[in-house]
């Protein structure tokens, strides 16, 4: 495969996409209509990619009574997924059409490219660091595997990265969680995280929050969420951080994470970090 394509599916873009897939069959509620159809833009755009990196794989766009619709056919994880989504309001929705017998005209395989790769992360609102690049270091992923704000958490002080430096580290689900899933919490844990919050602050891009959380077989919150970084800090600029960090666990499990109920044992916790600079990670 091409080197676009492997990095492609290094971002774990297809378990992404069949998120997305769940997301529409289950109503997800986003709010306003314009986060809705986003979301519809950015499944789009990953069944697109997926296109070039799945055979007997394919996506389309189309608008009729129910507007803007994307219709995948799609082979992910080897199961067989051929699925309508739209937006009603602000709720995402869907419909399973049957597989059937597909296209019977042979097709060349495609492979994606470097160009690919990258055009569509950022268009999804991802970064080359999410497949293990460096920008503007020169270094590997393990070089740079610590943020500015990672360090700052760890210590409790401001060290941020200069000008044109930035360190990346590639997403992975915790060992608790498949990569659909840690995806899945991540939007929900993204929208409940009033990160806005933070920018106001004068040294924001050091406030990282990294908890422990511990779940309940119904998927709710078994307690309230350890903070295991920062360590020792004091100043309302980390109450604030912590604050906001534990509020986005609280309300994202209100909502509900949507986790398999006969496979607690696997999910009943796991730890996450709140960057204000690379977002949530696991």
């Amino acid at each position: 495969m091409g080197a676009g394509a492997l990095a492609l599916l290094a971002t774990g873009i297809p378990d992404r996409l069949s998120g997305m897939m769940d997301d529409a069959a289950a109503g997800l509620a986003l709010g306003a209509p314009a986060d809705c159809l986003l979301r519809l833009q950015s499944m789009a755009l990953a069944g697109g990619l997926a296109r070039a990196m799945l055979p007997f794989s394919d996506a389309w766009t189309l608008e009729d009574a129910r507007g803007p619709v994307v219709r995948l056919r799609v082979v992910i994880g080897g199961l067989h997924r051929h699925q309508d989504s739209w937006c009603e309001g602000g709720r995402l929705a869907a419909e399973t059409l049957p597989w059937g017998k597909g296209e019977a005209t042979p097709r060349a395989v495609e492979t994606g490219t470097l160009d690919l790769a990258l055009a569509g992360m950022t268009a999804l609102g991802m970064l080359p660091g999410d497949v293990g690049a460096s920008a503007g270091t020169g270094a590997g992923p393990e070089a740079g595997a610590e943020t500015g704000a990672e360090a700052g958490a760890e210590a409790g002080t401001s060290i941020v990265l200069g000008p044109g430096r930035t360190a990346f580290v590639p997403f992975s689900p915790p060992p608790s969680l498949r990569a659909a899933e840690a995806m899945r919490l991540r939007d929900v844990l993204s929208r409940n995280w009033a990160l806005p919050r933070l920018h106001d602050l004068p040294d924001w891009r050091r406030l990282g929050v990294t908890l422990l959380v511990r779940l309940a077989p119904s998927a709710r919150l078994a307690e309230t969420p350890e903070v295991l970084r920062p360590k020792n800090a004091e100043g309302r600029d980390w109450d604030e951080a912590t604050e906001l960090a534990i509020r986005a666990v609280e309300a994202g499990a209100a909502e509900g994470f949507r986790l398999p109920a006969a496979e607690h044992v696997r999910w009943s916790e796991f730890v996450v970090t709140f960057d204000p600079v690379r977002g949530i990670r696991f």
